[in-house]
């Protein structure tokens, strides 16, 4: 899910692709209330929430405080979509060959696409390819002293990226309650998908750990899965919501990796960084909710270099190409093996079992 802040310009981009924006909104539960150090953590920065009703479905789990932030919830798939529609006569698809050193202003690069090789000479260069913003980075440092130097005096061994182990537990039911829920003494994260007339949670711990730089590591294989982990989260939903047990669920998991950027400033979030190198910045969101604020950071810091948005955008068309036909990703959760909720947490205990 992607969160929309209630400014006129988010609605209003809603508006104009028809997206719908769901009347309700990110529920946060506590068991201590208002004393719990996290909602005092919030009265200090004075961010704005209010009460909300905690659904039916957390009754007899023992939490006593139910808050949402302002904020609306967005189908992240759906906002691809309406921006991908808004730049589908500038997207061009091919291999970047080479990236030369910035000359009168501007950098040459070369793309070769499946007609012809193309050069290009933009007043910027933006990555924001996950894992891939190391390969190019690499590419282009075989001829730009500048950002070599740049990347060598970082304490990363030139490894500008983290890699995290990401997990997510589902869990399928006509009775789970299409709500975005966070508990954080529990580290229980829920975002809700709708299948058919059936409500989907993905559920997570929010503590992906990083791959240790240098360990082997294959992105184009899903880690494999912690069953240990997973066991915490089936825990965590139990203590929340002991009604689980009682209704009619089906659950899986999958794991992927997450690719984040490195910085000095954060240890976590949406990270931009230039490296020092004026028509450059590379781009690690970190996550589909975060990709707005990083957009947002990109196109200040632009500005504070002197380099606006062009009247004159060179499309495809302009430059004799077809239109590229792009497809958005299915979501990971949607390629699950399903089993009934009691088998899936038999075969789960069966497995530590057999470890232990």
């Amino acid at each position: 899910m992607m969160k929309l802040s209630r400014g006129i310009r988010g609605i209003r981009f809603c508006e104009r692709h028809q997206i719908p924006i769901p009347p309700k909104r990110a529920i946060y539960g506590f068991f201590q209330g208002r004393k719990n150090p996290l909602f005092t953590n919030w009265m200090a920065q004075k961010l704005r929430f209010d009460d909300a009703k905690l659904p039916e479905i957390f009754a007899d789990g023992g939490l006593v405080g139910g808050y949402s932030s302002r904020e609306y919830w967005l189908d992240g798939e759906q906002v691809l979509l309406a921006l991908r529609e808004d730049v589908s006569d500038l997207l061009l698809k091919g291999t970047v060959e080479s990236m030369g050193v910035p000359a009168e202003g501007k950098r040459k690069v070369l793309i070769r696409t499946a007609e012809k090789k193309i050069e290009l000479r933009p007043r910027a260069t933006i990555f924001s390819a996950g894992a891939g913003n190391q390969t190019l980075l690499e590419m282009m440092k075989k001829e730009d002293r500048a950002l070599r130097e740049q990347i060598a005096a970082k304490p990363w061994s030139g490894v500008v990226h983290k890699v995290k182990r990401s997990q997510v537990l589902v869990i399928k039911g006509k009775e789970l309650t299409d709500v975005a829920c966070m508990i954080p003494s529990l580290d229980l994260y829920i975002v809700p998908r709708n299948e058919g007339n059936a409500t989907v949670w993905l559920i997570s711990d929010g503590a992906d750990p990083e791959v240790r730089p240098g360990d082997p590591v294959d992105l184009t294989q899903d880690p494999k899965l912690n069953d240990e982990r997973l066991t915490g989260s089936v825990g965590s939903m139990t203590r929340a919501m002991p009604r689980l047990s009682r209704l009619s669920l089906t659950a899986g998991y999958y794991t992927g990796f997450r690719v984040d950027g490195r910085s000095f400033s954060k240890t976590n979030g949406e990270v931009v960084e230039d490296f020092g190198i004026g028509d450059l910045l590379v781009v690690w969101p970190s996550m589909l909710s975060l990709a707005p604020k990083a957009s947002s950071i990109v196109v200040e810091k632009l500005r504070k270099k002197g380099i606006f948005p062009s009247e004159h955008a060179i499309s495809v068309e302009a430059i004799r190409l077809p239109k590229v036909e792009t497809q958005i990703g299915q979501e990971k959760w949607k390629t699950v093996n399903w089993s009934s909720w009691e088998q899936f947490r038999d075969d789960l205990h069966n497995r530590l079992q057999r470890y232990s």
